[in-house]
């Protein structure tokens, strides 16, 4: 039986039925239009294996197009003269000893390997890993270093979410390795100039604080990634550190301490249902502690002593 070779206006006029349809292309040996049932159409190979079997290798979903310059490769679009060509190509290397689905099988494999190395490598991912290994382990602020590096934690239990705008939402995908200090320096001076990514800033004024939190943050991942051998250099390295902050001596007097103590007497005042949570424990451990804001609007109970102490 003579099997008359396709056309391209047969191919485009071929619907597909109930279940997968394969038309066998007389223009070239082994080829096959495959027809889906949803009207997906490609082109497949069928030949045997070096081992004897049965083997399938799917060139490429069909284009109508005009055909594109350079040599037709597995995966492209094909129109009906490239996947003849292609098709001549994969039997010249069976021809040569080679296994054109073991190579293709090799070549996805390898792909997929760089797809995940990549994904490992990236921004985002250092980030998690560095929060978790070495930030919430070993220091007191991590969730306000997490809060930095663009990666907000909510309630115990539920996985970490990027901050809208923070720069793990803006670096995500980019391999760490990538990021140079012109890329660190841009967002330090953002950070001076108007706020720290995906963070609200409390002043519309310049400020070196707010620079130097974001330097120590990402300058401490660097560091971190560089005793891992994530990266060979810290970008941070070769960036002016911001200004540190104006020691201050300013402390309350007496007066100023019993006056401060009685406001926050009149907000334990009772309060509709529905009222915002009074200010006022918050601000008395900050008087009697000294400690940081942050260091102590962040207390959890995981911090405090059974008898909350």
């Amino acid at each position: 039986m003579v099997i008359k070779p396709l056309t391209a206006a047969a191919a485009r006029r071929l619907r597909p039925g109930p279940k997968r349809r394969r038309i066998r292309d007389g223009g070239a040996r082994s080829l096959f239009l495959i027809i889906e049932p949803s009207g997906h159409k490609a082109f497949q190979m069928r030949f045997r294996t070096p081992i004897g079997r049965i083997g399938k290798l799917t060139l490429g979903p069909l284009y109508l197009g005009t055909e594109t310059a350079g040599p037709p490769v597995v995966g492209m679009p094909l129109t009906l003269a490239g996947a003849r060509q292609l098709a001549a190509e994969v039997h010249r290397q069976r021809a040569l000893g080679t296994d054109p689905i073991a190579d293709h099988k090799a070549r996805r494999h390898r792909a997929r390997v760089a797809i995940e190395e990549r994904k490992a490598s990236s921004f985002a991912a250092t980030v998690r890993n560095y929060i978790e290994e070495h930030a919430k382990p070993k220091t007191r602020n991590w969730r306000e270093t997490a809060r930095l590096l663009g990666l907000r934690y909510p309630k115990e239990g539920r996985e970490p979410e990027p901050t809208h705008g923070g720069l793990v939402a803006r670096w995500g995908d980019k391999p760490l390795r990538d990021i140079n200090g012109h890329d660190v320096f841009a967002v330090i001076d953002e950070s001076r100039r108007i706020s720290v990514p995906g963070l609200e800033a409390r002043s519309e004024h310049h400020s070196d604080a707010r620079a130097r939190g974001l330097f120590v943050a990402v300058s401490s991942l660097f560091a971190w990634a560089q005793r891992r051998r994530l990266v060979e250099v810290n970008p941070c390295r070769s960036l002016p550190r911001p200004a540190s902050a104006m020691a201050r001596d300013r402390v309350l007097s007496k007066d100023e301490i019993r006056w401060f103590w009685q406001a926050c007497n009149s907000a334990d005042a009772p309060r509709a249902p529905d009222a915002p949570r009074p200010f006022a424990p918050l601000l008395r451990l900050l008087l009697v502690t000294g400690q940081r804001l942050g260091e102590v609007a962040g207390m959890t109970l995981e911090e405090l002593h059974a008898d909350g102490m």
